[in-house]
Protein backbone atom coordinates (compact mmCIF):
# COMPACT_ATOMS: atom_id res chain seq x y z
CA UNK A 1 0.00 0.00 0.00
CA UNK A 2 2.93 2.61 0.78
CA UNK A 3 4.46 1.66 -2.45
CA UNK A 4 0.85 2.52 -4.42
CA UNK A 5 0.80 5.44 -2.59
CA UNK A 6 4.03 6.80 -3.27
CA UNK A 7 3.66 6.38 -6.92
CA UNK A 8 1.19 8.85 -7.05
CA UNK A 9 1.50 12.37 -8.04
CA UNK A 10 1.39 15.15 -5.36
CA UNK A 11 -1.50 16.62 -7.13
CA UNK A 12 -3.35 12.75 -6.83
CA UNK A 13 -2.09 12.71 -3.32
CA UNK A 14 -3.91 16.36 -2.57
CA UNK A 15 -7.30 15.44 -4.38
CA UNK A 16 -7.43 12.35 -1.66
CA UNK A 17 -6.70 14.54 1.22
CA UNK A 18 -2.75 12.17 1.95
CA UNK A 19 0.50 14.44 2.33
CA UNK A 20 3.57 12.49 1.20
CA UNK A 21 4.77 12.82 4.19
CA UNK A 22 2.32 10.71 5.98
CA UNK A 23 1.93 7.79 3.96
CA UNK A 24 3.73 5.63 6.46
CA UNK A 25 1.71 6.62 9.38
CA UNK A 26 -1.85 7.03 7.15
CA UNK A 27 -0.98 3.28 5.98
CA UNK A 28 0.07 1.93 9.48
CA UNK A 29 -3.81 2.78 10.78
CA UNK A 30 -5.08 0.79 7.74
CA UNK A 31 -7.14 -2.75 9.01
CA UNK A 32 -6.28 -5.52 7.31
CA UNK A 33 -9.14 -5.64 4.60
CA UNK A 34 -8.15 -2.02 3.37
CA UNK A 35 -4.35 -3.77 2.63
CA UNK A 36 -5.34 -6.28 0.65
CA UNK A 37 -7.44 -3.83 -1.50
CA UNK A 38 -5.65 -4.08 -5.14
CA UNK A 39 -5.40 -0.29 -7.35
CA UNK A 40 -7.21 -0.74 -10.68
CA UNK A 41 -5.60 -1.43 -13.86
CA UNK A 42 -4.86 2.40 -14.64
CA UNK A 43 -4.39 2.17 -18.40
CA UNK A 44 -8.53 1.32 -18.42
CA UNK A 45 -10.24 4.94 -18.36
CA UNK A 46 -13.46 3.24 -18.13
CA UNK A 47 -12.40 2.58 -14.09
CA UNK A 48 -11.86 5.66 -13.48
CA UNK A 49 -14.68 6.05 -10.48
CA UNK A 50 -13.80 2.75 -9.34
CA UNK A 51 -10.15 3.70 -8.59
CA UNK A 52 -10.77 7.45 -7.40
CA UNK A 53 -13.19 4.92 -4.96
CA UNK A 54 -10.00 2.90 -4.17
CA UNK A 55 -7.96 6.21 -3.87
CA UNK A 56 -10.42 7.45 -1.26
CA UNK A 57 -10.38 4.06 0.76
CA UNK A 58 -6.94 4.41 0.78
Amino acid sequence: MIAALDALDDRTLQEIGVHRAEIGRLVETLDDRELVMRPVNQGDRTAEPVQRAYLKAA
